[in-house]
């Protein structure tokens, strides 16, 4: 007895490909035989255009989001660097005696005051958003963060940002000597 036929008409076809293409006919087809593969492949016909075209779509699409996940990616490592650079310097502008007076005055029946009332007391009108862009530019100005909390030596002040508010709610405490 021998082995079934699995072609009733066989022709032999010799292709000359490169190496890479084999391997990767190969690697497509798994265990099935390469005249299999063929067989399949061309009995699917249209579907198998369909398949191509979009695994090329999506390849393009895939480089195109690596390109922009390797662009944010330096973005990210540009504002790390400007972070560490920040904090290395500390505070950025010299304090003024008319800010130190202003903290002294409002500091003199209390311990702890919002920052919102230190904008205030510094002459700042601004409402809404206008008042926290300033506050935020405040901070930057003249306080270092330090594990959650912005310290200003030159100011003597401790803000303690309070979670799930806006900066405007945080904390202002004398620094402690």
């Amino acid at each position: 007895m021998g082995r079934h036929r699995k072609y009733k008409n066989p022709v032999p076809v010799y292709l000359v490909l490169e190496k890479e293409t084999l391997d990767e006919f190969d690697r497509l087809r798994g265990k099935i035989s390469r005249g299999e593969f063929i067989d399949i492949l061309i009995m699917r016909g249209g579907d198998t255009a369909q398949i191509v075209a979009e695994n090329r779509a999506l390849k393009r699409e895939i480089t195109e989001l690596r390109e922009l996940l390797r662009k944010r990616d330096q973005y990210i490592e540009e504002l790390e660097s400007k972070l560490r650079i920040r904090k290395e310097q500390g505070p950025k502008h010299k304090v003024s005696d008319k800010v130190l007076n202003t903290i002294e005055k409002l500091f003199a029946n209390t311990s702890e005051v919002k920052l919102a009332n230190l904008m205030r007391a510094l002459g700042y009108k601004e409402e809404g958003d206008a008042l926290i862009k300033r506050a935020e530019k405040f901070i930057f100005d003249y306080f270092s963060e330090d594990r959650g909390v912005f310290i200003s030596e030159d100011l003597g002040l401790i803000v303690e940002p309070v979670e799930g508010f806006s900066i405007l709610a945080s904390k202002i405490k004398r620094l402690e000597q």
